[in-house]
């Protein structure tokens, strides 16, 4: 069970890495008892590809000039295919800005816009304006 489910994270993964940010992999069952054998389907709803919008910084900086550092590490172009990867391999660059041991999921909103297929990312830093 647990290489199926690493399985299905590391599908997750691909399709995010290509801009299918809401690839949904749903996991079938039919068992044949008689002769001993589960065959797994999975049902695989894409969505549409996403490509990046705006980066912005909301809330307080831990030290003067963070929100600055952190909009100039960010390297892709709006308009270029959302990749899951690159956006943690961004959080992981931008950690010097951030409070120590703080995760992409928590601080990280990714807002979609459905009808342009695009999506507008959000560092929250500590505090509210």
């Amino acid at each position: 069970m647990e290489k199926i489910r690493r399985g299905l994270e590391q599908l997750r993964r691909l399709y995010a890495s290509r801009g299918y940010i809401n690839f949904a992999p749903v996991p079938n069952t039919d068992a044949d008892d008689e002769n001993r054998v589960v065959t797994l389907r999975i049902d695989c709803g894409e969505g549409k590809q996403f490509h990046y919008g705006q980066l912005m910084v909301l809330r307080n900086e831990l030290h003067q000039g963070d929100s600055e550092r952190i909009l100039k590490t960010w390297r892709f172009n709006v308009g270029d295919v959302y990749n899951g990867d690159e956006v943690e391999k961004f959080w992981s660059d931008i950690s010097p800005y951030l409070p120590a041991g703080w995760h992409l999921e928590q601080h990280l909103e990714v807002r979609q816009n459905s009808e342009t297929a695009s999506t507008t990312l959000a560092v929250l830093l500590p505090g509210a304006n």
